[in-house]
């Protein structure tokens, strides 16, 4: 590597680094639903991820007759959302996924299965896990691991009769790998 790379490579690691937030660029990912199709809705998406500025938009309420739901709920407000991408600059993120793979379909004694699918490739550089959420004999909160690893395990298929089952993602991610990538398309710089 010659020098003017080098001060090259090391001037824009400064920037990215001082100006952090603007040198990620985020992500945005979909969580895909389906359920067994009984003439109403059977597929729901939601859509998660960090960028530089918070997004929400809120979900359309379902209709009568749907054999799967999803939604994504902001712990502030409670409301259901189809789109949260949350601001950068935490070291985790997290959102709270409600997925209802029954429905209202009659009857409600019988179980139904849906499944939520996602492609990793979406996903930024870091780990993501999903979690499910139950409560306690003293009804606090006790998440469940599920999926450690959300870009190994691209579904998860829940069968029951009950309505809205709450699960978290778990986003750590890792700065410093997509920084170096930054430096190295920025560079041209190649190992």
């Amino acid at each position: 590597m010659n020098i003017f790379k080098l001060k090259q490579f090391i001037f824009v690691g400064l920037c990215i680094l001082l100006f952090a937030e603007y040198g990620y660029c985020g992500f945005r990912a979909t969580i895909h639903a389906e359920g067994e199709y009984i003439g109403g809705q059977n597929q729901a998406d939601v859509v998660f991820g960090i960028g530089p500025h918070e997004i929400q938009k809120k979900k359309i309420p379902v209709s009568p007759g749907y054999s799967c739901d999803m939604a994504i709920s902001d712990p502030a407000t409670w409301e259901h959302l189809k789109e949260w991408i949350q601001a950068i600059g935490q070291a985790q993120y997290i959102w709270l996924i409600q997925f209802d793979p029954h429905g209202d379909a009659k009857p409600e004694t019988v179980p139904r299965t849906s499944t939520m699918s996602w492609n990793p490739d979406e996903f930024g550089p870091g780990s993501v896990e999903l979690r499910g959420i139950s409560f306690n004999q003293q009804g606090k909160l006790v998440p469940a691991d599920l999926i450690a690893d959300m870009k190994k395990v691209t579904s998860y298929s829940l069968t029951d009769t009950m309505a809205y089952h709450p699960f978290v993602i778990i986003y750590k991610p890792d700065y410093l790998t997509e920084i170096i990538k930054t430096l190295q398309l920025l560079t041209n710089f190649k190992e």
